[in-house]
């Protein structure tokens, strides 16, 4: 199941790359009889966007969704906000900036976990370069920062005086990088839509126990180290500066 899990995020990955690709091939047409030219990009340029995606899914499901890791763990109440910030800082790079926050709640239906209660901040930061004439396609890499904190909810079955239930807090606080590809659709125009695909490696640095869905990384195998992958689809407010 891992190995067709990973084998399919890979694929998402090189089809991302390739219709952004494709896109940008077919758009080679120019208009030799207009006396314009194109408007040289400015370094005071710079966009801020929401993701509008990762809740969809989740959604559609009705409000619940398995976890992957754990066969008999199921995702309720899931939501996740992110905020985004990109500022040119020369003709092919961009600063990269992102704060997020989820949270959600993970029911067990046997065994001695019953409910996983999680709450999670991130920040990430780093750069990206533009290829193409275009610059509609983007590689780059964030550093990342995580905390996230797990209530988790026990109960230690007891025949005889009755059940044991026991609820633990831990914090977690771990860093990370995030190499990703970026295509963005309507570059030109204030508003932007930018769909980028993502791989998540991820080491906690405080904090224990099993992390079936970190906040900032996704769901995720492992116990300190892991690594994830995904793709989302951000909405972007393009500033220009004079």
């Amino acid at each position: 199941m891992k190995k067709n899990i990973h084998a399919l995020l890979w694929t998402l990955l090189w089809l991302h790359f390739l219709i952004g690709q494709v896109v940008h091939g077919q758009v080679t047409e120019v208009d030799t009889s207009s006396k314009s030219t194109p408007t040289a990009p400015t370094f005071r340029e710079y966009s801020v966007g929401i993701d509008v995606f990762k809740n969809i899914p989740f959604w559609l499901q009705g409000n619940k969704a398995p976890v992957i890791e754990y066969a008999n763990g199921t995702q309720r109440n899931r939501g996740i906000y992110e905020v985004t910030f990109r500022k040119r800082i020369d003709r092919y790079y961009h600063l990269t900036g992102l704060l997020g926050y989820t949270h959600l709640t993970i029911n067990y239906p046997s065994g001695v976990e019953e409910a996983n209660q999680i709450n999670g901040w991130y920040l990430k930061a780093g750069r990206e370069r533009a290829t193409g004439d275009r610059q509609r396609t983007h590689f780059g890499i964030l550093g990342i920062v995580t905390f996230c904190q797990y209530r988790t909810d026990l109960r230690y079955a007891g025949p005889t005086y009755g059940d044991y239930t026991e609820r633990r807090l831990v914090n977690n606080i771990g860093v990370g990088a995030e190499p990703y590809f970026a295509f963005d659709f309507f570059p030109q125009s204030r508003w932007m839509l930018r769909w980028v695909t993502r791989l998540n490696y991820h080491y906690r640095l405080f904090g224990e126990g099993y992390t079936p869905y970190y906040p900032g990384i996704g769901i995720a195998g492992g116990y300190h180290f892991t690594m994830s992958a995904g793709t989302s689809l951000q909405l972007h407010y393009q500033f220009r500066g004079r």
